[in-house]
């Protein structure tokens, strides 16, 4: 059967790629050079904040972007439809702001110890954090519609605007505080945001005031939307606790700094997988299935199998890859950036750690059919008894390898029987073939790899 939208699925690939990849590489960049020309104490501060930024925006956002792909052939209908779709947000971003600012001011009142409260730099923050937030959602609506390439060229671009106003500031002799800085990103994030609001709009000037097609969709349910956008939040939260952002500080109090280090090293390179799986693959079959909702069940069964085919080869070729070549590539960042080298009695528990990596990349496609068919609830069920296993063998924590061990049998099973579950429920089920010729170019490939980066090590 052919799969719809197959062609703009590949289109968005490349450009979610570009997106993912190239922002990452020119932030990676960034900060090497901010750190050796501005100092650790500078970059320490301003990278504290930009992290509290961005964990802000996804808790202030509470699932309302990936609660979308559901209702979006409803929210395009008509612009009776999408006005109904800003309202809310609108007023509900409003609340959890209000709410948010409230605890907030409580926690500076009493419980903060800062003695001064820097109001220039936290109304940039503040100013810059709600255009982050528009900017996020109206990035998120655009990529449901395909419009990956304006989404990726405004990121990019955007990106290359920062770093040519901030490095031009610092050659100039401008910047000298964290302030500084953030009135350049704040600048770069309203024309951001205000580029991909503008296309949103042209969406919605296109529309019919009312629906004119035959099939008429069912009306915005904001109860639906509501339901939803509460459990794909609820599993968000649930999966950062097998991801590094959760593991490396509970790593820190039960092995020690060392060994959480480590760790933090390790899951530099095993992100590689979760950004592949969510944020390449993951956005452009989430906009696929968005436009299928309205489709026979069968033309949707076949386009998960197609899909899941596609990100599996690229999840074993990523896997083979690390696999061959993790000692090299973290004996490198050892050298050039802490210096002294690992114990090998750490490896079991790095290969153990990458498995777990592996296995959380396969749950991405099945999160957005659950989310799509609006089972998020289900999907949540799964989330939730992994977690109380994981409450349940946190004293096996101080155990290292086998507590990753652990984790890694957790989520494979879990993983089966969400696979038990779903063949069961819609007859879906994924494609693991791996091809043969694809099998022998990444072995080949991961070996020279490995080999010229030891070479380069000797000489270096």
């Amino acid at each position: 059967m052919r799969v719809p939208y197959f062609k703009q699925f590949n289109t968005s690939l490349y450009w979610n790629l570009i997106d993912s990849v190239g922002t990452q590489i020119l932030l990676l960049v960034h900060h090497l050079l901010v750190r050796s020309f501005l100092g650790s104490s500078f970059h320490g501060s301003f990278s504290c904040l930009l992290s509290l930024l961005y964990l802000g925006i996804t808790l202030f956002n509470f699932g309302f972007d990936t609660s979308l792909a559901p209702f979006l052939t409803t929210i395009i209908s008509s612009k009776q439809q999408f006005s109904k779709l800003v309202k809310y947000y609108i007023g509900s971003q409003s609340l959890i702001l209000l709410v948010s600012a409230l605890l907030a001011a409580l926690f500076f009142l009493f419980l903060s110890t800062i003695p001064v409260f820097d109001v220039p730099l936290y109304t940039l923050f503040g100013y810059t954090f709600l255009c982050e937030s528009a900017k996020k959602t109206a990035k998120s609506f655009l990529q449901l519609n395909f419009l990956n390439k304006t989404t990726a060229l405004v990121e990019v671009l955007g990106m290359l605007g920062y770093l040519l106003f901030f490095w031009a500031t610092y050659y100039q002799g401008f910047l000298t505080t964290t302030v500084h800085t953030w009135v350049i990103l704040g600048f770069i994030s309203t024309g951001q945001a205000l580029t991909l609001l503008f296309r949103c709009y042209t969406i919605y000037k296109h529309l019919p005031k009312e629906n004119l097609s035959a099939h008429t969709p069912e009306l915005l349910s904001l109860k639906a939307l509501t339901k939803i956008r509460f459990f794909t939040f609820s599993n968000q939260m649930v999966v950062q606790l097998f991801s590094g952002n959760f593991l490396v500080p509970l790593c820190a109090l039960r092995l020690g700094s060392q060994q959480a280090s480590f760790l933090k090293i390790v899951t530099s390179f095993s992100q590689i997988l979760s950004t592949v799986a969510q944020k390449v693959f993951g956005i452009a079959s989430n906009a696929v299935f968005a436009h299928l909702t309205d489709k026979p069940l069968e033309e949707r069964r076949a386009t998960f199998s197609t899909l899941s085919y596609k990100l599996h080869q690229a999840l074993y070729v990523l896997g083979i890859f690390l696999v061959i070549n993790i000692q090299v590539l973290i004996r490198a960042y050892q050298h050039w950036h802490l210096g002294g080298d690992i114990s090998l009695t750490s490896w079991a528990s790095v290969y153990v750690f990458l498995i777990l990596s592996f296995i959380e990349s396969f749950f991405a496609l099945y999160e957005r059919w659950y989310t799509v068919e609006k089972k998020a609830h289900i999907f949540f069920i799964f989330n939730l008894l992994s977690f109380i296993v994981l409450y349940i063998t946190l004293p096996y924590m101080s155990l290292g390898k086998l507590f990753f061990s652990i984790l890694v049998g957790v989520r494979l099973g879990m993983f089966l029987a969400l696979s038990g579950f779903s063949f069961y429920y819609w007859n879906i089920k994924p494609t693991f073939k791996l091809e043969k010729k694809l099998l022998i170019y990444t072995i080949v490939v991961s070996f020279l790899f490995n080999s010229v980066t030891k070479i380069a090590s000797t000489l270096l």
